[in-house]
């Protein structure tokens, strides 16, 4: 019976791979009906009841049929105990967070965009995001590393927060695996389109960018033949705005050489920095030649804004940019600059591994430094939008408070986009909400206001002397786990001061009420 399933299993995995939805959809059913009628209390009945649930979602998207995710959502949740006992942690949230983000689609943000963005509509994209997170977090335990495929995802649902700065990233690192996974190709090309909207800003780069996206889906073998004549027409697209703003259609490879050469005249730090995605460089956000040599983001383009608010707000985001090349700078410092020496500082010997010393209050330091800069974020933002605090101090992660109704109708009617996404980067933040990343903030309130351990090694510290029995609270982090996760925190930190420039350039772009079409024509070609 069990070989019979998988060679089904099998079966339905090759009709999806040749396009043939509906059959496949036919043959899902027929087995899920086998399995109802035979059901078998054990754990080879739940593991194929999980995968049989993947493949209904797979269909779904894919043909698309929202009937099929219902059905495959449907069987992981009702059977989720047993299958999780079964199977992978990670594989069912990432199937269940695949399911959700598409029955989500068709509800979206917004419906056009003269709509406003829905409150709701937002939170629900959140809580996906947050089942993809836990499923990278279960993917690491379970195999020592993130799954490309969850990733990707990830990244899709990201971008339908608007989160494009995160959504590149997670793009950029699939895409550099080098494996044939044409949905990181594609989805970055509309990213880019995304960004350009968000940026008000669009170059020859961008648009070659993406059209290499296209070209890299048009060469996998990861995509059904009907869909190859969609991608060669948007290639199509990209050659023509390409030879419209005086760009060669096919000057690829010459240019991808002169950037690779420009990126290597760069300092070893200023490289490092595009590597990690730590650049406030708008051109860093998709291409690393000289254009990308330097911070120099700015509230104002090209076109103008208007506003009051304009100069006060440039002048958070020089302190922005200050605090975080800093705390960049602290990072780099620990992981390259030649270690301090202790023999002026010497500490007493107390065998419980901690970390000491002006080496690693550079990694602290950088750490605490973040959620500064996130909070300025949300001062500014509060300003601006009317969003005043309710109570105490402003904090970025739960100033929000969109449950008051008055809030979330100017948070609605501002209909920005970069608000969107600092929404977003606050929830991931927020314990609250359920956030999958509120650990970074529990970690702050700890090198704040209590006693957290950074040590060095695989094991807990031991503690010889019960150094830290006597206080009330002690967080022990073990040193590869903080940087890894410093890491993140100033990319998270970095994306949110973009989207902070982002938002309020809109807002500075709508008071002075520019025609676009007119000042900047570019801007909104279809390109995609």
């Amino acid at each position: 019976m069990k070989n019979d399933l998988e060679f089904e299993l099998n079966g339905l995995e090759q009709m999806l791979n040749l396009g043939q939805f509906s059959e496949a959809y036919a043959e899902a059913n027929g087995l899920l009906n086998k399995l109802m009628k035979n059901q078998m209390p054990n754990s080879s009945y739940h593991i194929c009841l999980f995968h049989l649930a993947g493949i209904f979602i797979d269909i779904g998207q894919m043909q698309p049929n929202r009937k099929s995710v219902e059905i495959g959502v449907c069987l992981l949740e009702d059977h989720a105990d047993m299958i999780k006992e079964s199977c992978s942690i990670s594989r069912f949230f990432y199937f269940l967070a695949n399911g959700k983000s598409y029955l989500l689609k068709n509800s979206g943000i917004r419906s056009s965009e003269d709509e406003a963005f829905k409150v709701s509509a937002i939170q629900q994209v959140g809580e996906v995001i947050s089942l993809y997170w836990y499923s990278m977090e279960q993917s690491r335990k379970e195999h020592g590393a993130e799954s490309l495929d969850i990733k990707v995802n990830l990244a899709n649902c990201l971008r339908g927060q608007y989160r494009v700065v995160e959504a590149l990233f997670f793009y950029d690192q699939v895409n550099y695996a080098g494996l044939d996974i044409p949905q990181s190709w594609v989805n970055r090309s509309e990213a880019l389109q995304t960004l350009s909207q968000m940026s008000d800003s669009m170059s020859i780069e961008m648009v070659r960018q993406g059209r290499k996206g296209y070209e890299k889906v048009l060469n996998s073998r990861e995509i059904p033949p009907q869909w190859r004549s969609v991608y060669r027409e948007k290639i199509n697209k990209h050659n023509i705005i390409i030879e419209e703003h005086g760009g060669i259609p096919y000057g690829d490879a010459h240019e991808e050489m002169e950037t690779e050469k420009e990126f290597k005249a760069l300092s070893p730090y200023r490289r490092w920095c595009i590597e990690h995605q730590f650049a406030l460089s708008e051109h860093a956000l998709y291409c690393k030649c000289v254009a990308a040599d330097s911070d120099n983001l700015t509230i104002i383009p090209s076109s103008g804004v208007c506003g009051e608010f304009i100069p006060a707000m440039e002048a958070v985001l020089n302190r922005l940019k200050s605090e975080f090349s800093f705390a960049t700078l602290l990072l780099y410092e620990f992981c390259h600059v030649e270690k301090f020496s202790q023999s002026e500082t010497p500490f007493s010997e107390l065998f419980n591994q901690e970390l000491l010393g002006v080496d690693v209050e550079k990694i602290r330091t950088s750490f605490r430094l973040c959620f500064g800069i996130l909070d300025k974020i949300a001062i500014a933002v509060s300003k601006v939008f009317n969003l005043e605090p309710v109570k105490g101090n402003t904090y970025f992660q739960s100033f929000w408070n969109l449950k008051n109704e008055h809030r979330r109708e100017i948070f609605e009617k501002a209909n920005n986009k970069g608000l969107i996404a600092l929404y977003g980067v606050a929830s991931d933040l927020n314990f609250s909400v359920g956030g999958q990343l509120s650990l970074y903030k529990q970690w702050r309130n700890y090198l704040e206001h209590s006693f957290l351990v950074v040590y060095r090694g695989e094991d807990t510290p031991q503690d010889l002397y019960g150094t830290y029995t006597f206080l009330p609270d002690v967080l022990y982090v073990q040193e590869d786990n903080f940087v890894s996760s410093l890491k993140h925190l100033l990319q998270l930190t970095r994306a949110s001061i973009f989207y902070f420039t982002f938002a309020i350039r809109e807002e500075g772009l709508k008071l002075a009420k520019v025609n676009i079409d007119s000042v900047r024509p570019t801007i909104t070609v279809d390109w995609m």
